[in-house]
């Protein structure tokens, strides 16, 4: 009976212990990695899935965050590798309409590289919508990710878009 009611005991500590850690862990199995870059993450090769999300801080600031996290201006610089098949999802959540688009300058009419763009200046991501695209960035260097909306770069929304070897 002692024996029984020990192992009961045991069984309960265990789950009361190990239940919140594996899920504040978010689900991920031992040594898995995330795959959404953040500022501190190394980027991966293979798939890279970017959640972002753009939208107005203020009145006279705009910012880009990645999924979760608190908009920016700049936004979050995003990291990844030379032949990544990068996949990014972009959410508007201000209440006016944004892109996204990866760029060689911080202009609104700047070329789109790879045809990494989501909206356009004349047809942008509308609020409370979402979009999605997948390129593959072909050579490194420092770029930037910009909304093209005319004015909104100047208001903060851009970040680095970073292609390491």
């Amino acid at each position: 009976m002692r024996v029984a009611l020990v192992a009961v005991i045991v069984a309960v500590v265990v789950i009361v212990v190990a239940v919140p850690f594996l899920l504040m862990q978010g689900g991920q199995q031992a040594g898995e990695q995330q795959t959404t870059p953040t500022q501190t993450q190394k980027p991966e090769t293979g798939r890279v899935e970017i959640i972002i999300e753009g939208g107005e801080i203020s009145v006279s600031k705009y910012g880009y965050a990645i999924k979760g996290q608190e908009l920016q201006a700049p936004g979050p610089e995003l990291r990844v590798k030379v032949g990544s098949l990068v996949v990014v999802t972009f959410i508007n959540i201000g209440q006016l309409p944004h892109t996204f688009a990866v760029a060689n300058e911080k202009k609104f009419d700047a070329e789109p590289l790879w045809d990494a763009q989501i909206g356009t200046p004349t047809s942008p991501v509308q609020p409370k919508q979402q979009s999605s695209i997948s390129f593959t960035p072909k050579k490194p260097g420092e770029y930037y990710y910009i909304c093209q909306v005319p004015g909104h770069i100047q208001l903060g929304m851009w970040g680095k878009f970073v292609v390491e070897e």
